[in-house]
């Protein structure tokens, strides 16, 4: 019985190391799901928004965009929260008013919450435009009063 050539063995691992390192990694399911997610505009959000104060899990957005009273909401939130006339809030970077249970937005007159603001639970947040008869702007339907809110 002969004992295999240490060099013919070391020769056979060299070339195995060699063909890994020249062979392009395969892709995990992981990576995989990574590119398809970001090709797709909701999928970027999901990636981007990962390591934030106020990340966007898919199942919640799904529950979300389901649900008629919350689907115009641009922005993730709680299903006990409400929100009145979306498109009238602008919220920052990294702002999610109503991600915490319970809470209540009503944009008619408009509402900017600046970058970075956190909104806590049972909160109640409102503006609409208040009509005052001794402005002729607001009796010509041009005085709309607007709140903001911001990060001090």
């Amino acid at each position: 019985m002969s004992s295999p050539d240490p060099g013919s063995v070391g020769a056979e691992m060299r070339t195995r190391h060699e063909l890994q390192i020249d062979r392009p990694e395969t892709a995990g399911p992981k990576d995989v799901v990574r590119r398809l997610l970001s090709m797709t505009r909701t999928g970027r959000m999901f990636l981007e928004t990962r390591a934030t104060q106020t990340p966007v899990a898919p199942g919640r957005w799904l529950r979300q965009k389901l649900n008629p009273s919350l689907r115009d909401v641009y922005w993730p939130i709680h299903p006990s929260s409400l929100v009145q006339n979306p498109r009238r809030i602008l919220i920052g970077i990294e702002t999610s008013p109503g991600l915490m249970p319970g809470c209540y937005l009503q944009g008619l007159g408009g509402i900017i919450i600046g970058d970075y603001t956190q909104v806590g639970p049972h909160v109640g947040i409102g503006s609409r435009p208040h009509r005052d008869a001794r402005d002729r702007r607001s009796r010509s339907g041009l005085g709309v009063m607007s709140m903001t809110l911001a990060r001090t």
